[in-house]
């Protein structure tokens, strides 16, 4: 059983967990590699043999570990929040340049109807790609895609009403608004899966 036990210590070694549950976990490991220990004896295998092939079988533990660190702390890492820092700044960069119904930058395209929705539609998903980069960095429990949408829709929702209520556009942009608001919050998701990836993968690496 030493075997197991520093075997676990090496999973656990480096996770900021309260002490009961770090025990918690460690006692779930222990029961399922005596069950994988056992099934080896059953097969012919020394106890020695048979507590190396269980480990051998369990995983390799930097592996479970980045894993398990995946489960434990979502999203929320330094990588990924700065990673966000920097895709808000590229989109921002890129977003001033759109013409804007209403400046002098509009007039270099003019006031066609089809343009101006499709701006609008083109602002709003570029506005909700960091929204949705940064939900399940924000709400630790809003972690998967119908998380992400139903707090965009809520949060689309809310901001629609308010530009109606102030003037800012009209009832008919609605639609368009809520639609570019969950494309955009769709892709910010996705470039928040490959960035966490990415950052897991560096992790297992360095380690």
């Amino acid at each position: 059983m030493h075997q197991f036990e520093e075997y676990i210590d090496s999973i656990l070694a480096d996770f900021k967990i309260g002490q009961r549950k770090k025990t918690e976990m460690a006692e779930e490991f222990q029961d399922h590699l005596k069950s994988l220990k056992q099934e080896f004896i059953e097969a012919g295998l020394s106890e020695k043999e048979a507590e190396a092939q269980a480990i051998k079988c369990f995983g390799e533990s930097k592996v479970i570990s980045s894993e398990l660190a995946r489960n434990i702390t979502g999203y929320r890492n330094i990588f990924n929040i700065l990673m966000g820092f920097l895709l808000s700044a590229l989109l921002y960069t890129g977003s001033v340049r759109i013409p804007v119904p209403g400046t002098n930058s509009w007039d270099r395209i003019g006031n066609v109807n089809v343009f101006i929705h499709l701006v609008f539609g083109i602002c709003t998903m570029l506005f909700f790609i960091p929204v949705g980069y940064y939900i399940p960095l924000v709400l630790r429990r809003a972690c998967t895609a119908f998380h992400v949408l139903m707090t965009t829709l809520i949060a689309g929702g809310v901001l629609s009403i308010l530009c109606v209520a102030t003037g800012y556009y009209d009832l008919k942009y609605i639609p368009l608004n809520l639609l570019g608001g969950l494309v955009g919050s769709m892709l910010g998701f996705g470039v928040l899966n490959v960035v966490n990836t990415v950052a897991h993968k560096l992790r297992v690496i360095g380690d």
